[in-house]
């Protein structure tokens, strides 16, 4: 009887061990497949400015054309003159910030906030494809009043026109040096401005857009055709 029980005893033990062998076999075959999928990494490659800015020139009159046919019959006078029952107020959202707005305020269109919920989807689902880690760009500026526009071109904005097309609603601007980041990113401000300019080329492209590159703004100049 004792010799038998030995011999179960040694049997079990080379049962467990060989269970053992193979739970470390398997763990070293899914440790192998997971180094062997390196994570994507994001794209080096962006636009240049000088490439931007010729890409994308749609000048004012396309911008003031689109803005009075689609946007605010009347540019508001004031900031106590405008009439919200046609605008949408545009808040921060897992797409985008609103920056500070000096000389606008948060409010477009129901055809502009559309658009501007379309290139924050698309945006994001443009840098998860490229293994870029999401952020959310900012908005600079989107509706101003005649009395926005006299403050912007007393303080020295040589772009601020007195007819602007940010006065009808349609137009808001995306800032492409600067984005809200989350504590772990993995790109360049560079590189998360060339997929911006992609979703822009795309969506312009498509005849929902006019879109000026502003080097010295720091941001993309966009005027909803919705």
């Amino acid at each position: 009887m004792m010799g038998r029980r030995r011999l179960k005893k040694k049997y079990r033990r080379a049962l467990h061990l060989i269970l053992a062998g193979l739970v470390l076999l398997i763990a070293l075959i899914c440790l192998a497949r997971h180094c062997g999928q390196r994570e994507p990494e994001p794209s080096r490659y962006y636009p240049s400015i000088r490439n931007l800015k010729a890409q994308f020139n749609d000048l004012n009159p396309l911008h003031l054309e689109a803005g009075r046919s689609l946007g605010l019959a009347e540019p508001p006078e004031s900031r106590e003159d405008i009439n919200t029952w046609r605008l949408r107020e545009i808040k921060d959202c897992r797409y985008y910030v609103v920056d500070r707005l000096d000389y606008s305020v948060p409010y477009l269109t129901r055809g502009g906030a559309r658009l501007l919920d379309e290139i924050g989807e698309n945006f994001r689902d443009s840098l998860e494809a490229k293994g870029m880690i999401p952020v959310r760009f900012k908005l600079s500026s989107v509706l101003r009043t005649k009395d926005d526009v006299r403050r912007l071109r007393r303080s020295g904005n040589v772009n601020a026109s007195e007819n602007s097309s940010h006065c009808y609603g349609c137009t808001f601007d995306i800032a492409w040096a600067s984005y809200d980041l989350p504590k772990r990113y993995n790109a360049t401000w560079d590189q998360y401005r060339g997929v911006m300019a992609e979703v822009l080329r795309d969506l312009r492209a498509e005849g929902k857009c006019y879109v000026k590159f502003e080097a010295k703004e720091s941001c993309f100049h966009i005027t909803s055709r919705l």
